[in-house]
């Protein structure tokens, strides 16, 4: 049982909603490839659009954007 909550542990740590969707969107149908952020979101976490947005926002993504680059990078022109 031990065992099992660590494994829960090391998921929720490193599973982020931005490396999620980074990995989604470069593994997705062609769809997905040119959806936005949030659509892609509302489809990973099976929830509805208000709440892709927000879990966009408070991964510090961009909702409406076709790539998954954290804000500040794209403000500064940098890749993320």
């Amino acid at each position: 049982m031990r065992d099992d909550n660590c494994k829960v542990d090391y998921l929720r740590a490193n599973f982020t909603p931005i490396y999620l969707l980074a990995n989604a969107r470069r593994i997705a149908s062609a769809e997905f490839r040119c959806a936005p952020n949030w659509v892609l979101a509302m489809n990973l976490f099976a929830v509805g659009s208000t709440s892709a947005r927000a879990i966009c926002k408070e991964a510090g993504i961009d909702p409406d954007a076709t790539e998954v680059r954290r804000i500040a990078a794209i403000a500064e022109g940098q890749p993320s």
